[in-house]
């Protein structure tokens, strides 16, 4: 559940009341930043951040990638790393890398791919330490893209460090889909379909 807080912004020349909503981002407990509600349900115009956050850009991913602020945790970095994707920011991309991991980057290949893919969405499964007081984190996610009209997940374990005050992507591991689980019902068993019979009287024939 959301919690709020009441603060009072201008837009435009007047002063204007709102609810600050604070997202939940894991155990860390850190607000990335905040959309601005109006008492009466109504939304101030911003654009919504693409990582998925419901966070206005401008009070999400923007200021990370712009550089005027830090990511504070390694799931802020992951995020504003999505969204440079979707805007095609690849500089952005190789420099929140780990030097000790930008060998080979394809610069204008990345750039490419990038634009000519759209973004669909991120998805946070989950993470592991990565908070401002941590040196070391995992973020597991899914980013869904289509390229040449065909959709892809791509389920990743990224790894990140910190250094000097700021956090670093270092590598990643895809993340293999689960086997698909299957009970095995024995032919004298009730039917699963829940009919009363036998599975060899029912489904099982």
């Amino acid at each position: 559940m959301h919690q709020y807080e009441k603060v009072i912004i201008c837009v435009g020349f007047m002063e204007k009341n709102v609810l600050r909503i604070l997202p939940d981002y894991g155990a860390c407990g850190i607000s990335l930043g905040f959309k601005l509600t109006d008492f009466h349900g109504g939304n101030v115009n911003m654009e919504e951040c693409p990582c998925g956050s419901n966070l206005a850009y401008a009070e999400c991913c923007e200021p990370v990638i712009a550089g005027t602020e830090p990511a504070r945790t390694a799931q802020q970095l992951m995020r504003a790393r999505y969204t440079a994707y979707t805007i095609a920011d690849t500089d952005f991309i190789f420099n929140t890398t780990h030097p000790d991991h930008r060998e080979g980057y394809d610069h204008a290949g990345t750039k490419s791919w990038a634009q000519n893919s759209e973004w669909l969405g991120l998805e946070i499964v989950s993470t592991d330490a990565g908070c401002s007081d941590d040196q070391e984190g995992t973020v597991e996610f899914i980013a869904t893209f289509r390229t040449n009209d065909v959709v892809q997940n791509h389920h990743e374990l990224g790894r990140f460090v910190k250094e000097d005050g700021g956090w670093l992507f270092t590598t990643g591991d895809m993340v293999k889909p689960k086997p698909a689980v299957s009970t095995k019902v024995g032919r004298n068993h009730p039917c699963p379909c829940g009919s009363g019979r036998k599975y060899k009287k029912c489904c099982g024939k």
